[in-house]
């Protein structure tokens, strides 16, 4: 690395060292890397003339092994602007921390090169660090025209200007560091040690400093009024292989910070459409066979671009692309050993309420509940019980292949037809009971069913309890959790809990009525002790869902193909083919994708999960 012109003038100059004076504004370093993209700094630097700010700036370009002439440009037209200059392109990281290094601003000013920066970004740096409200400042960089409008430009504009959109004033999230336009005092960057130059791969080195910062217990503000426009020029191949790049980088950032595994889409492999999870699957069955087409996909999609083709299903074809591309950058990590150790095997938690030959809704026939079972038997499926199940999920034991949870709802007197079929194929089940109505008739506020169905009896139940069916809480009064108040739901659990245990039931297992559930009720549930909750989310489980809110699969009436689809993937077969374009459509890889009560389909991560704890 040699650094040049190191003796610039700016004027007056900086006064060195810097002196605290009262009432001043805060001196201020605007650190900017470059990659051969000489016009694009050219317009960039140029819009820096055009800041308002107060105090002292200075403007230092990192010379990432640019080979187009930027060095002479920045000689010949930007003689004020200092520069760091590498031979070699070594990374973002490595520039980025050297221009750090020798700027000598309070606030450290990091910005790309392919942004038009508005008037007052600068100043509006300064004013938010001044007023001392938040440590980090996030700026807005929204989208500026693409060559050409496509179903890509909808894709690049929600993941930046819709996704900013979504910002409050605090986003004290890790991923929301962005070192393409965000500021911080240099204290708090040394203090943490900068950028981990092991991060020097596209995405996450930002959101590993964004991690440390927020441990230090640093807090991130928005500030909307610090705004430049971005001049995105990448096409679909490129968004494509970052994505590959992506993936490589999750990986990493898991194994430095496990903690941020639940946040990445590390840990969204079973949890996806149908669709996502098959080409998953194919994935990892044929490696080869997915890496050679992908090649053809990408070449596929920038001719779409360059043609100006629009619409939504484009853009999910291009999101599943994405999400190919990802898990290849992840398998580039993780061989089939490791994979397979990290990811585990997913188990089916199949719902039943009914077994009947009524046609009601959630009713199953006796011949089809039979034949499912058979098929299961015959199909070397291992039917575990869900305490075995949850156990195992707990602890990211591996279950077996294959792996089967049954469990029922509501406790209806036909539940002993299905009894007397899995005591043949000695098959666990979990029961799951709304106290308020043992011995009575179904007399809840019920959406698509009649309210004269008979319910188990006191007696039924601990024969039932006796000869081996285990009985778990499914509220008193089989309220909805989304249409009560906390103290509510706290008297249900609490009933509930108490009537199971004059039953000998010693309850750790939940089932949400309707599957409708809340934080609150889910942090209700661990303080009376429970081990786990369910849900109706259709989906598969794994080590990496939420053990208060586990996907359960409805099981139907249907064909074994249907019953077969639903086991692989949590849906059935005709839901899969007349939805397969909405799953398409509505498909972002970095989001949970599922109905569930806190998704926000107009939000691309689950912020939530993105806030470290802090160090006090």
């Amino acid at each position: 690395m040699t650094n040049g012109r190191e003796a610039f003038q700016w004027g007056r100059g900086f006064p060195l060292p810097l002196i605290q004076q009262k009432e001043r504004s805060m001196n201020i370093s605007i650190i900017i890397p470059t990659h051969n993209r000489r016009e694009m700094l050219k317009g960039a630097l140029t819009s820096l003339q055009r800041q308002s700010y107060e105090g002292e700036r200075e403007i230092i370009v990192v010379v990432d092994g640019c080979t187009d002439g930027t060095a002479d440009l920045l000689q010949s037209e930007f003689p004020n602007v200092r520069t760091v200059i590498f031979e070699n392109n070594v990374g973002a990281a490595v520039g980025l921390n050297a221009g750090a290094k020798i700027a000598v601003g309070e606030i450290l000013l990091f910005l790309d090169d392919d942004m038009e920066y508005q008037p007052e970004l600068v100043r509006s740096h300064q004013r938010m660090h001044e007023e001392g409200t938040s440590d980090v400042i996030i700026g807005h960089f929204p989208l500026g025209n693409l060559p050409t409008p496509s179903f890509f430009r909808d894709v690049i504009h929600e993941w930046t200007e819709d996704w900013q959109c979504s910002f409050s004033e605090d986003v004290s999230f890790y991923d929301a560091l962005c070192s393409g336009h965000f500021s911080l005092k240099k204290d708090l960057y040394q203090a943490v040690g900068g950028f981990d130059e092991n991060f020097s791969v596209w995405g996450r080195k930002d959101s590993e400093l964004g991690f440390r910062l927020i441990q230090q217990g640093a807090t991130f503000g928005f500030c909307k009024a610090a705004r430049a426009v971005q001049n995105y020029e990448k096409p679909p191949s490129k968004f494509l292989a970052d994505f590959e790049l992506l993936g490589r980088a999750d990986v990493d950032l898991y194994e430095k910070h496990p903690s941020t595994r639940e946040s990445l889409l590390l840990s969204r492999y079973f949890q996806s459409p149908w669709i996502v999870l098959f080409f998953r699957q194919l994935y990892a069955a044929d490696p080869s066979l997915v890496s050679a087409v992908l090649p053809l996909v990408k070449d596929l999609f920038d001719r779409w671009h360059g043609e100006g083709v629009k619409g939504s299903l484009y853009e999910g074809l291009l999101w599943l692309a994405a999400d190919l591309c990802y898990w290849k950058g992840v398998r580039s990590k993780w061989d089939d050993s490791r994979f397979h150790q990290e990811l585990g095997n997913p188990v089916s938690i199949l719902m039943y309420h009914r077994i009947s030959d009524d046609n009601s809704a959630f009713a199953v026939s006796p011949k089809n509940f039979e034949e499912q079972m058979r098929h299961l038997k015959e199909k070397s499926y291992s039917v575990i019980s869900l305490d075995d199940a949850v156990c195992a999920l707990s602890q990211r034991s591996i279950l077996p292949p294959k792996s089967v949870v049954i469990t029922f709802d509501d406790g209806y007197v036909d539940f002993l037809e299905a009894w007397n079929v899995l005591h043949t194929y000695r098959f666990p089940v979990t029961l799951f009971l709304p106290t308020a109505y043992v011995g009575r008739t179904n007399a809840w506020e019920t959406r698509c069913m009649s309210n004269e169905i008979p319910i188990l009896s006191e007696e039924q139940i601990r024969t039932l309890i006796r000869a081996g069916v285990d009985v778990q809480a499914h509220s008193h009064r089989h309220s909805y959790f989304t249409h009560i108040e906390s103290h509510d739901i706290q008297r249900e659990i609490a009933e509930n809990v108490r009537h199971l245990g004059m039953l000998g039931v010693q309850a750790k297992y939940f089932a949400y009525p309707s599957g409708e559930y809340t934080p609150a009720a889910s942090a209700l549930l661990r303080e009376f002790g429970f081990k786990a909750a369910l849900t109706c989310v259709s989906t598969l489980a794994s080590s990496d869902s939420d053990l208060m809110a586990l996907p359960r699969i409805t099981v139907e009436n249907g064909t074994m193909q249907d019953f077969e689809m639903r086991l692989k993937y949590g849906i059935g077969l005709r839901y899969a083919q007349e939805e397969l374009s909405d799953h398409i459509r509505l498909f972002r890889p970095a989001k949970y994708w599922h109905n569930v009560p806190d998704f926000d389909p107009g939000k691309i991560y689950s912020y939530q999960l993105k806030r470290p704890e802090r160090k006090t």
